[in-house]
């Protein structure tokens, strides 16, 4: 949860002080700092050393708790990119809101 939060308060900061010569260093820090926490819960995981055995004790339910917020995320993330990206083509300043 705390590296939501810092990931959140660096995007509001960075827009809020209206540093874009910062906002992409910024936008790939916090893509490194994702990719670290999934490899840290991976690594967490997978040394359990009953893991496997855990998994398919849980069978349809882990899957699906797996399966379904990634199907709805990766469709948020195309609705509100093809949003923004039909705002820029129009004209308008994203900076606007």
């Amino acid at each position: 949860m705390l590296y939501i939060i810092c990931m959140v308060a660096g995007l509001l900061l960075s827009r809020a002080l209206r540093l874009e010569r910062i906002a992409r260093p910024i936008g790939w820090a916090q893509t490194a700092v994702t990719l670290i926490l999934i490899a840290c819960m991976g690594y967490r995981l997978g040394s359990r050393p009953d893991f496997i055995h855990e998994l398919s004790s849980m069978g349809l339910m882990s899957l699906l708790y797996c399966i379904v917020p990634s199907v709805f995320s990766i469709a948020l993330v195309y609705v509100v990119t093809r949003f923004l990206l039909k705002e820029k083509k129009n004209g308008r300043n994203r900076d606007s809101w």
